[in-house]
């Protein structure tokens, strides 16, 4: 399940990835489907529980913060860091849900490149997103064959109603 990305931010990330030499890019390259993941490995079964969750879910904002990297055995990823308690939540409440996720710490983020091993070092720290932010109100669940349902998040705000 993720957060796809509007024209802006999809555009900025693009830009960023663009001053990355392609000498250095891995055989993975340019995210082209910028995204923001809430929870990885859902099963198909979990569709129904998501679509209720959703009801009651208001849109959240995620703030971009700074540029960092993964490393991973053969490569290193280029990516955006994301802050929102929301977001962290979200993922909490669909981790209650069977999934085929590794146990790892979630770090919410927003990939821009895969570079070669050691080479993303050059670009972590940049701050072109800071201060950066985008609310976002569709949830994507990608099913097991590829097929994407959108989910539109339909909940009020937590502090709507006036005293």
């Amino acid at each position: 399940t993720h957060f796809e990305m509007p024209p802006a931010i999809m555009a900025q990330a693009l830009s960023f990835a663009a001053s990355i030499p392609v000498e250095d890019l891995h055989e993975h390259g340019v995210e082209r489907d910028t995204h923001v993941t809430v929870k990885f490995g859902l099963y198909d079964d979990s569709l129904a529980a998501i679509r209720l969750a959703v009801r009651t879910i208001p849109p959240m904002t995620l703030r971009f913060g700074v540029v960092s990297l993964f490393e991973k055995d053969d490569y290193d990823v280029v990516k955006v860091e994301v802050e929102s308690e929301e977001l962290a939540l979200l993922h909490e409440i669909f981790g209650m849900l069977p999934n085929g996720e590794e146990k790892r710490p979630y770090s919410p983020h927003m990939t821009i490149a895969h570079v070669r091993k050691g080479r993303g070092q050059v670009y972590a720290g940049g701050s072109v997103f800071i201060g950066a932010s985008v609310e976002v109100d569709k949830l994507i669940f990608s099913k097991q064959s590829g097929e994407k349902v959108e989910l539109k998040l339909e909940g009020g705000s937590v502090c709507s109603h006036a005293h």
